[in-house]
């Protein structure tokens, strides 16, 4: 049967499972429930498509998506889900992390993420603020939308020089049903934060909420485990979950990936239950996004009168919508950098007292 025709098995779930839309990185595998069949699968092990009855016809799956892809050309990219040509990224959507530290732009082009380099899906809200009558930078990017369960996966680098506001010294976050955003109220998420020395060096990273801001707390009884420790330019590669439990609790885990082994190695899984403040627990779609945040800039450079106005067109603009100015490049290379990724997924339905290392949830359970 020719590639350039869809097999008659096979199913892709309504709306998809979130999984990388490249057809380039999908390959076929057996299904779990029934090893009788196939399914597709993208990178991170995530389904594209699944019950399938004959391997060939996995395949033949793949190849029709490559085939439409290819009909699209650079300017658009080809929405498997929809089976129709659109015009690429928009603001929010998933832009997966590949394994080999790539991510796929607007046009299917592939894009390695190296260091202080800006290949990030947003090039964020980068602003400039002061605080306590000093000048400081921030750099901030956003996964826009509300989801009640929730898994993110992106980086952080901290570039060598960093001075931060407050005496040198400054703080990054993760924020988990962050309402820092249009529609928020700055009160109620979960942030994993961390303070780095001047310089950009990172010794460690802990779970708390922020009640009301900017009042952060952290969480009680917290078992850290490997712990890292980053020089001055390290990438922090992360994923995280947070998910509502089946006792009224929050399932909070976050792996991060060792830079000295390159392996995903957890630092914490834990569940809240408010630290008897209920108040404190946040279930439900209580924030309105998901979100990083540096404050601080390369030796204090960043100059408010200087800095500001020039970024202002590229704020929330999808990468390479754009070409950066000579001096959008400077700028922007004095402050951290990262990105974020974020999709729904299920509560978390697993027995938490049955003293099993259950796995980060990375994705909606498929059905079969």
């Amino acid at each position: 049967m020719s590639n350039s025709v869809l097999p008659e098995d096979g199913r892709v779930k309504e709306g998809g499972w979130g999984a990388n839309p490249d057809p380039n990185s999908w390959k076929v595998t057996n299904m779990k429930d029934d090893l009788t069949l196939f399914k597709v699968v993208d990178n991170n092990e995530v389904n594209v498509a699944d019950r399938f009855r004959v391997q060939a016809n996995a395949q033949q799956f793949i190849e029709f998506h490559k085939s439409k892809q290819a009909e699209c050309g650079e300017e658009k990219v080809w929405n498997y889900i929809k089976n129709e040509c659109t015009s690429g990224v928009e603001l929010g959507d998933i832009l997966p992390l590949n394994p080999d530290g790539t991510v796929i732009l607007p046009g299917g082009q592939a894009v390695q993420v190296i260091g202080n380099d800006l290949v990030e899906s947003i090039y964020g809200n980068q602003f400039i603020r002061h605080q306590s009558g000093k000048t400081g930078g921030t750099f901030e990017a956003t996964a826009p939308g509300r989801r009640a369960n929730v898994v993110s996966q992106g980086f952080i680098v901290i570039p060598q020089g960093m001075v931060g506001i407050k005496s040198g010294k400054d703080e990054g976050t993760i924020i988990l049903k962050d309402n820092h955003g249009p529609g928020g109220n700055m009160n109620k998420q979960y942030k994993v934060w961390f303070e780095y020395e001047r310089g950009g060096a990172v010794n460690g990273i802990k779970l708390g909420r922020e009640p009301k801001h900017p009042h952060t707390e952290e969480l009680k009884k917290v078992e850290y485990v490997n712990q890292p420790r980053l020089a001055a330019g390290e990438k922090l590669v992360f994923k995280g979950s947070c998910q509502d439990t089946n006792d009224n609790g929050v399932r909070l885990r976050m792996d991060y990936k060792d830079p000295s082994t390159g392996e995903w190695t957890k630092l914490f899984d834990h569940v809240d239950y408010g630290d008897d403040d209920r108040d404190k627990c946040y279930r439900g779609r209580s924030g309105v996004q998901d979100g990083i945040r540096v404050d601080g800039s390369v030796n204090g450079e960043i100059n408010r009168d200087n800095d500001v106005d020039p970024l202002d067109d590229i704020k929330g603009e999808v990468i390479r919508t754009r070409m950066l100015t000579p001096t959008q490049k400077q700028i922007l290379a004095k402050l951290a950098n990262g990105a974020i990724w974020s999709r729904e997924i299920e509560p978390d339905n697993s027995n938490l007292d049955d003293g099993h290392d259950d796995p980060l949830s990375f994705g909606p359970k498929p059905d079969h």
